[in-house]
Order: C-alpha cells, then sequence, then structure tokens
C-alpha cells in the first residue's frame, strides 16, 4: 500500500480526546448483527472465560442475515464473538453499552467489520485492519501509539495496550558482554512482565490476554523451580487479592497449572497453593466435594516431594525368598524402580535400563527393580528371558502399602535417593537416569 493510503487510512487515528465508555441508557443488551449471505442461520454470541469459550445468546438469521441479540440484563464487560455455523468467528468488545450495529461479511471478517452505534469498536476493527495490513513496517508504531490513545482506559484499550509486542529497552542491548548482557535482558523481561497488563479488571478475564500472559509467564519465564514459582504466584496473587474475581481467576489458573505438573519438583507448588489457601479456608468459593479432592491430592503429593525423606518400605523378597530392606543399601543413589511384567512400556524400558546397571553402578547408583503386581510366574519368567541380574524384588505381602506409599500405581516409575533416602529426583525416564547421576555426582564434587 503507498504512501498517499496510509494517510488516509491514519485519518482515523489521527490524534484526539481518548474514547471513553458509555453509559448505557437502558439495563440489558441489544446487538443487531448483518451477515450477508448467513440467511434464516443460526448465529451465536459467545465470550471467552480463561481458556473456554461459553455461549450467551443466540438468533437466528432473516432472508438478510439480519438479527438482533437482545435481553433485560446486561452482559459483564469482556470480549465477545459472533460465531457462524461453520465456527469461524470475529471479535468485539462489550463495555457499559451495549447497544450497537454490527456488520460483516463472512470470510472476510477482518476487511468488512463495522460497528455502527459504538466507537470503541468501531476503533477496534480499524486497529485490526491496520495492524494487518502495515504488520512488519515502520508503520506500525504510529497506529498502536494513535489507537491506544484514542482508547483510552476503556477495556478495549486495556487489552491492545496487554497484546501490545514488548521490547526490552535499547541500552540493555548494548553491552558488549554477550553473556552478561542475555541475562539483564532476561531480568528485565521477566520484571516487567505484566507492566502492561491490568490484571485487576475482571472484563480482561473474558478475553484471551490474561489467561494467555499467565500461563506464558508460569510455562516460559519464571525459573522452573519450585521456590522461584511460589515467590511469583505470590506477586501476581497480591495483585489481584483485592479484586475478588481476579484473585480468584489467578488462583484456580495456578492452582490447575501445577496440579499435573510438567517439571520434576515443581508439585511442590500445588501443595504449597492448596494449603495456604484452599485448605485454610481463604479460597471460600470451593465446595466440599471438591475440597476433599485437593486435600487427597495433597496428602499422596506431600510424602513424595523432593527433598522429602521417601517413604518407608517393608522387607522386600527376592524371587528365592531372601528379604532385602532397600534402606540398609550403603549406595551413593538409590534407584528405585517400580514395574510389572506385563506393562507394555516396561517390557522396553526395564532391559533397557539393566543395559546401564554398570554405568550406574559405576556411578554410585544401585537399582532397586520391584515388581507392582503379585504374579510369581511371569515375573520369574521375564527375569530369566532377559537375564536381570540386579536387585529383583516384590511384596507378597505388603504390595498395596508399597504402591500407595510411592503412587506407583502406574508403571514404569523411577525415583532416586540419596544416602540419607531423601528424595533427589523422581519420574525420570530411563535415558536421563545416568545423565542424571553424573549432574548429581558433579555438583557433589565425586
Amino acid at each position: 500500500m503507498n504512501g498517499k493510503v496510509l494517510s488516509l487510512v491514519l485519518i482515523s487515528f489521527a490524534f484526539i480526546a481518548p474514547i471513553e465508555a458509555q453509559n448505557p441508557q437502558a439495563e440489558g443488551y441489544h446487538i443487531s448483527v448483518e451477515l450477508p449471505g448467513i440467511k434464516d442461520t443460526t448465529v451465536i454470541l459467545a465470550h471467552r472465560y480463561g481458556d473456554k469459550f461459553f455461549t450467551d445468546d443466540t438468533l437466528r438469521t432473516d432472508q438478510k442475515g439480519i438479527g438482533i441479540f437482545q435481553n433485560d440484563k446486561s452482559l459483564p464487560h469482556g470480549m465477545y464473538q459472533i460465531v457462524l455455523p461453520d465456527r469461524s468467528f470475529f471479535d468485539f468488545f462489550i463495555d457499559d453499552d451495549q447497544k450497537m450495529a454490527l456488520y460483516s461479511k463472512p470470510g472476510q471478517f477482518v476487511a468488512n467489520n463495522t460497528a455502527k452505534g459504538h466507537k470503541i469498536n468501531q476503533l477496534f476493527f480499524d486497529w485490526h485492519r491496520a495492524t494487518t495490513t502495515y504488520q512488519g513496517k515502520p508503520e506500525i508504531n504510529q497506529v498502536w501509539d494513535t489507537t491506544l490513545q484514542r482508547a483510552g482506559s476503556s477495556l478495549m484499550g486495556k487489552f491492545l495496550k496487554g497484546i501490545r509486542p514488548f521490547h526490552v529497552p535499547p541500552e540493555l542491548s548494548k553491552d558488549s558482554a554477550w553473556q552478561s548482557n542475555q541475562e539483564m535482558q532476561y531480568h528485565y523481561y521477566k520484571n516487567h512482565f505484566f507492566d502492561q497488563i491490568d490484571l485487576t479488571d475482571p472484563g480482561l478475564l473474558r478475553t484471551p490476554l490474561v489467561y494467555n500472559k499467565l500461563n506464558q509467564f508460569f510455562s516460559k519465564v519464571v525459573p522452573p523451580r519450585a521456590d522461584s514459582i511460589i515467590k511469583y504466584s505470590e506477586d501476581i496473587l497480591g495483585i489481584t487479592k483485592k479484586v475478588p474475581e481476579a484473585f480468584r481467576f489467578s488462583l484456580q489458573f495456578l492452582l490447575n497449572y501445577y496440579a499435573e505438573p510438567k517439571i520434576m519438583g515443581t508439585d511442590a507448588v500445588y501443595v504449597y497453593l492448596a494449603d495456604t489457601y484452599y485448605l485454610s479456608g481463604i479460597a471460600d468459593w470451593v465446595d466440599e466435594q471438591n475440597l476433599k479432592l485437593i486435600e487427597e491430592r495433597c496428602k499422596e503429593l506431600r510424602p513424595l516431594l523432593i527433598g522429602k525423606t521417601a517413604p518407608a518400605i517393608p522387607a522386600l523378597q527376592t524371587p528365592d525368598g531372601e528379604f532385602i530392606q532397600i534402606f540398609e543399601s550403603k549406595a551413593k543413589w538409590s534407584i528405585l524402580y517400580f514395574w510389572e511384567p506385563d506393562c507394555g512400556h516396561c517390557k522396553t524400558t526395564t532391559p533397557q535400563l539393566h543395559k546401564l546397571n554398570k554405568q550406574i553402578e559405576s556411578l554410585g547408583g544401585e537399582i532397586f527393580a520391584i515388581n507392582t503386581r503379585l504374579d510369581k510366574d511371569s515375573w520369574i519368567k521375564f527375569i530369566a528371558e532377559h537375564e536381570l541380574d540386579w536387585n529383583n524384588l516384590y511384596s507378597p505381602d505388603n504390595v498395596r502399602e508399597v504402591l500407595y506409599g510411592y503412587q506407583a500405581w502406574g508403571t514404569p516409575k523411577i525415583f532416586i535417593l540419596d544416602k540419607k533416602h531423601k528424595i533427589i529426583a523422581k519420574d525420570l525416564t530411563v535415558e536421563q537416569v545416568v545423565d542424571f547421576l553424573t549432574h548429581l555426582n558433579r555438583i557433589s564434587g565425586s
């Protein structure tokens, strides 16, 4: 697009007084839609909350593709969608002013969206067209600047402010020491990540902004250590605590995110959040049934957190009936490998781990291969077929106690303990064991 066209486009982004959210003239919403080509068809009004979509209303268009969503009850502020039968949709905002006329052509939403009677949504549609046109070009910054100035403190303005690309100050890119420079940029990025996001505005919870930013921050920015995660979780909760809906959203996000942690050791975050906010009664919106589930989950996790002394294990038996006390081992590292001979995955991983046995022993490790089933015959057969000449153990009398103590209901499952029987690692893959022991020896100076 040439410069002449650019000047015409940017007229709508001229520096004038910001558009503020308008006060409604009456309760309720009245949203007419005109969708050429979508005649006699069901259309949905929906909104996001977190990572999920919810239906608010439906209508059936007439022969001209026109219909009206209306109700005497106002909608909560947020980003909403007009959803067509093919699941395509376009976004718009609902604030105090909930009366508007929207027009668009299916398949050409960006080029054709207009909002009669609603300046904020018209500004949003104009911004979308302009950023699509000037993406990657110098003019894009002017588009952002002028739009944000006009949007003011409106919900749409807050949303655009939050999604605007983040830039580290240029002076942090001039450091001659590359390593130091990278570290400074990272810390700046981490410490200013939420500067442009109003975490206390409930309307932003009904946009993709807050959920996506929280997900990005805790998956890619915060160091993946429980203590760091807890610190930054408390920072977020401290910001939102004065706004009940925002606090609840943030806390639920964090608890759910760490309910099934992807990184070893971060299950401690779940236990911390549960103990501090849920089981203490602060999260008073949770019903008794769900609190019970959270309590049971913590009961399972607490004894198995990294750094905890491993749960006691009754004496286990070898195939010959000899009793072995695992915690009497003098090895520097004890590897507890829970498996079963009929488990499809175990049939592959068990021989793989056995091949590494000598190398593991050279690193100070001792493997205790614990069969989690009572079928002795299939176990002995597997041992013989694969010549497993290591600590083959099972518990015919206390198998449930062993399984429950280590939550070894799913196999294979690996724990690594130190000399004092503290849990150093868990849920490693077979391929990770040697590298992890090598790392442990390196940091311990041996």
